[in-house]
């Protein structure tokens, strides 16, 4: 053998030995391919080496030695690097045992999602690299497609900001693509009254052809509302009587006396024909003095012997207690209060027209907005948000399936502080089945605990959000919180001991497996205006980008009305409900037994 085939040689088991050496590494740090799958290549380089040799093939040696070098090189670094794995903890020691065969791979990859795998980068970081589903519709948050947020029923959205931070436009911008870009219905509660957006929703409204449909109890536009549209009477009680329950104080048991109360008024009210009903009637019919009338209003539309008529009298009892009446008139008052003297307007229906249901407006794809003026109107602004949440999950139930809607919670924090706090819980679980996407927008999430006093409300909001938007944030509880929601990394964190004064090393440390942040706490301080962290447990780790306002197209396109979304609601009293046509059945004349006689025998 000759210098030249020497050096041939030579640099054949270098070059071998380099390629099984890369091999190894992308093997172990790009694939899922378990070690094992390297160690049949050392005996077989081995085994074609002996076999050149034998055979005198000195032209083979090259080649074969190429194969050597590499298959021992592949091996014994893949060999290391299993073991280092293996000796790490959590998901990389789990990620490690979890490898799989070639064959296993080949199968496996048709089943893999699409720009789905997971690599090791450096200091040993196991990274999950996920593209966006195919089938998930999203909202792209800033130029081109970057910053994707869902758009889907269910995928709930959490935008946190300071103020002046841009979670407005944040939220503008997803609330603008749901109306114009999907075509859905909206519901949207404003507690301070923001004009932009109030002229934002009217203007989309407008572009798509839809019913802008505005309760505001300052607005001369305002349509009137009727919450009490559903057949169930005992749901729509419970509705009405949320706002009291989540008053202070003895508030839950005014809350339970109304409720009974007041079912058995609905009861009678739909014995009476007089079912749905609006708020001045039930408030009438729900006084004291009112509940003979009602009563015989009962009866003279069914049967004496009815369910309902027991009912009424075991109720008539009740109210002869001087405790009882005093207690109920309390909770009466208290209702009276929550549905507000600025309210009254938005709440009676039109003469002619009547007044819109959220279910009518839903179905219609209509953009609503409700305006409760939080820091002017606090007790009111406390009850409608309440009833409005109530409301709005309810009519989610009635939507045939395959409509979706959308909602919009502004400033969710003072939302929670007015008590509606479960109502708004149960708006974003209904909607999950109901077709509907909420997102809520709030200065910081500390405020939740705050306006609760439940710290573990936080963490049960948490479970319920698909994708947030994270403007800057000054409160360090807020910035850890949405630090922790976005996810944290697993690494290699190595320790050197120092010589001569910390001067240098002597050579000695070790290394253990620690978490840090995908996106420090510290990284959320620093987001310029407009600035925000995409979020999604659907695509991509979390993303920083810019937000770029929306920007609506310019059309002359004419307002839809909305009054072909009003109903007839019925009589706004009792007294008007004397003289209307009853279609008796079963029941008796007004001058059989009179009213006087009547209750002398209760």
């Amino acid at each position: 053998m000759n210098v030249s085939q020497m050096g041939a040689l030579a640099g054949a088991f270098f070059g071998g030995g380099v390629a099984g050496a890369a091999g190894a590494w992308w093997a172990h740090r790009r694939t899922r391919l378990s070690a094992w799958n390297l160690y049949a290549l050392a005996p077989t380089g081995i085994a074609a080496w002996l076999g050149a040799l034998a055979a005198g093939q000195l032209g083979l040696l090259p080649a074969a030695g190429a194969a050597a070098s590499a298959g021992v090189v592949a091996a014994s670094l893949a060999r290391r690097y299993r073991l280092a794995a293996l000796g790490a903890t959590g998901e990389l020691r789990d990620f490690e045992s979890s490898r799989v065969m070639a064959w296993t791979a080949m199968r496996d990859r048709a089943r893999r999602r699409s720009g789905e795998r997971t690599l090791i980068a450096n200091q040993g970081e196991l990274v999950h690299e996920r593209s966006w589903p195919d089938d998930e519709p999203f909202v792209p948050m800033s130029d081109g497609d970057d910053g994707r947020v869902p758009s889907r029923e269910g995928q709930h959205l959490l935008i946190v900001g300071a103020t002046g931070s841009g979670k407005t436009v944040s939220a503008r911008r997803w609330l603008l693509a749901r109306i114009i870009g999907d075509g859905v219905g909206v519901l949207v509660a404003d507690p301070k009254g923001d004009r932009g957006l109030a002229r934002d929703l009217e203007d989309a409204a407008r572009l798509v052809q839809r019913p802008f449909v505005l309760f505001d109890p300052r607005s001369p536009a305002s349509s009137r509302w009727n919450p009490l549209w559903s057949e169930d009477t005992g749901a729509v009680v419970s509705r009405l009587v949320a706002p009291i329950g989540a008053g202070e104080g003895n508030a839950r048991y005014y809350a339970d006396l109304l409720q009974i109360h007041l079912g058995t008024v609905a009861a009678g009210l739909n014995a009476a024909g007089l079912w749905p009903a609006n708020i001045p009637l039930l408030l009438d019919a729900a006084q004291l003095s009112k509940f003979d009338e009602l009563l015989e209003l009962v009866r003279d539309r069914v049967d004496e012997r009815s369910e309902i008529v027991r009912r009424l009298r075991e109720h008539r009892a009740v109210l002869a207690s001087p405790e009882a009446r005093r207690d109920l008139t309390g909770g009466i008052l208290r209702l009276r209060v929550a549905a507000g003297e600025t309210w009254r307007d938005v709440l009676t229906p039109h003469p002619e027209r009547g007044a819109i249901a959220l279910p009518a407006a839903l179905r219609a794809g209509a953009v609503v907005l409700v305006r409760t003026w939080v820091d002017d109107l606090p007790d009111e602004a406390r009850a409608i948000t309440t009833l409005f949440l109530a409301d709005a999950a309810a009519a989610a139930l009635t939507l045939p399936e395959g409509v979706e809607w959308a909602a919009l919670i502004d400033e969710f924090g003072g939302v929670l502080s007015t008590g509606a706090g479960e109502r708004a819980l149960a708006l974003l679980q209904r909607a999950r089945s109901g077709g509907g996407q909420v997102a809520v927008t709030t200065q910081s999430v500390t405020d939740f605990a705050a306006a609760t006093g439940n710290p573990a409300l936080l963490d049960a909001l948490a479970d319920n959000f698909a994708g947030g938007i994270f403007h800057l944030q000054s409160s360090p509880e807020s910035r850890d919180w949405l630090s922790r929601l976005m996810g944290t990394r697993e690494l290699w964190q190595s320790t050197a001991r120092t010589s001569r004064g910390g001067a240098g090393t002597d050579g000695v440390g070790s290394r253990r497996r620690v978490r840090e942040f995908l996106v420090r706490p510290d990284d959320l301080r620093t987001l310029s205006r407009g600035e925000a962290y995409i979020w999604s447990t659907l695509g991509p780790g979390p993303q920083r980008v810019r937000v770029r306002m929306a920007e609506l197209p310019e059309h002359s396109k004419p307002p839809v009305s909305p009054d072909g979304l009003h109903a007839p609601c019925g009589p706004l009293s009792l007294a008007a409900s004397v003289d209307a046509p009853t279609g008796r059945v079963g029941g008796r004349d007004r001058d059989d037994i009179h009213l006087q006689e009547v209750d002398e025998a209760l």
